[in-house]
């Protein structure tokens, strides 16, 4: 890696992997991340491939390396850098993708899709020693990592009619959220039409028709 240069980084989230235990960083990645993965869950994804989408995402964050200390993030390894003050970590945008890398294409598709996405939208200066100190980490776990000590390729760009319809943002889910959590709207009903006065010596039985409806 150099200074100067803009890097990717990805953390991969499990609910099927080994989060929490000395095995949660692995290389390949798919070994964390499906490592606990039941003949049961298997089978469920074989059926519906949502169940990849429920279980497992990504984090992502975009980073140009410099040298200031000043940009120092001592702890890259444990997910994404959330610094409110610089604006990382906060505007996030979601979509569902695959896993990715120079051996997926828009002919070569990945077989872990969909995939959840949360990617920060903004770039962010780092440190290089940051990166020093996440190497330093990666090679103190269990699993042997050193595979993953360098930056991989990126695949080519995806085809927009391949591109998942379903991105969102922060503001979008906020707008949406929202109207969600907004009352219903409720048609005020018609006004009955006012009983004529009956004679004194007869019942008066008045119907009133009420005609509101209530829109969901």
């Amino acid at each position: 890696m150099e200074v100067g240069e803009t890097y990717e980084v990805h953390w991969p989230h499990s609910s099927v992997g080994d989060c929490g235990t000395v095995n949660q960083y692995q290389t390949p990645f798919y070994d964390g991340v499906f490592c606990n993965l039941s003949m049961e869950q298997f089978a469920a994804i074989a059926v519906d491939a949502q169940n990849i989408a429920s279980n497992v995402g990504v984090h992502g964050q975009v980073f140009t390396v410099v040298n200031d200390e000043q940009y120092f993030y001592p702890d890259m390894m444990r997910g994404m850098i959330i610094d409110k003050q610089r604006n990382m970590g906060t505007d996030i945008h979601y979509y569902t993708g695959s896993t990715t890398g120079t051996s997926r294409s828009n002919e070569m598709c990945s077989q872990y899709a969909p995939i959840t996405w949360q990617v920060d939208r903004q770039c962010h200066m780092i440190s290089a020693s940051s990166f020093d100190k996440l190497c330093h980490d990666m090679l103190l776990q269990r699993d042997d990592m050193k595979d993953d000590l360098y930056p991989h390729g990126s695949r080519e760009l995806v085809m927009d009619s391949l591109v998942a319809n379903n991105a969102a943002d922060a503001e979008s889910l906020a707008a949406a959220a929202a109207a969600a959590a907004a009352p219903a709207a409720e048609a005020a009903p018609e006004e009955a039409p006012a009983a004529e006065e009956a004679p004194a010596t007869e019942e008066v039985a008045t119907e009133v028709a009420r005609n509101g409806n209530l829109r969901a």
